[in-house]
């Protein structure tokens, strides 16, 4: 009964065999031996999963939090946890989570696409700016797109100077790019907008 692995074990197996309602007892119970462990295979983790399985994204939302909030390094976790917050339309905890994985692994172009989709929500203008930043300097394959995704993003946060110079750079790449050949002309037009 106070064995924290047992438990913990026999919680995962079931709720691996899709046995919630028998997991619960002995995950709760090795969160009472434990309630700061927050190793990869938490009960947080697990209980997270049986409320995403059964469609409660609220309590999942909290577990996640709790359990990244122990461990600041996993990665896998802080992405659940933004995928089920951004469910929830929580679009600055998503944010924050995504935030977190960043400091984790740097080198995942899609999170930062992501990041850069949600602080636009959020009207984080140099938020955006930075994150299709990381996405050039990730050297995505299609580098004309990410160049002048930026350049629209640094026409939006007010930077066109900056923006006139990723866009020659994006033309450089992709010459006929007609989005982009038109954002130049407004910018050389002192609008902004294409």
């Amino acid at each position: 009964p106070g064995d924290l692995i047992g438990r913990l074990r026999l919680g995962a197996t079931l709720v691996h065999d899709e046995r919630y309602d028998d997991a619960l007892p002995h995950l709760t119970r090795a969160l009472e031996i434990f309630p700061e462990y927050g190793g990869p295979d938490s009960p947080y983790e697990y209980l997270a999963r049986i409320h995403e399985a059964r469609g409660d994204m609220q309590r999942a939302a909290a577990a996640l939090a709790r359990l990244n909030a122990l461990s600041e390094s996993n990665w896998g976790a802080l992405l659940r946890e933004a995928a089920v917050q951004d469910s929830l339309g929580h679009t600055a905890a998503s944010a924050k989570a995504l935030r977190k994985a960043i400091r984790v692994f740097p080198y995942d172009v899609d999170v930062h696409r992501r990041l850069a989709v949600l602080d636009s929500g959020l009207a984080d203008l140099n938020g955006v700016v930075d994150e299709r930043r990381a996405v050039v300097a990730l050297d995505p394959p299609d580098r004309a797109e990410a160049l002048y995704r930026l350049a629209v993003a640094q026409r939006d946060a007010g930077q066109t100077g900056g923006a006139r110079e990723t866009v020659l750079r994006a033309l450089e790449v992709a010459p006929n790019y007609d989005a982009a050949l038109e954002l130049l002309l407004a910018l050389r037009a002192g609008g902004g907008a294409p």
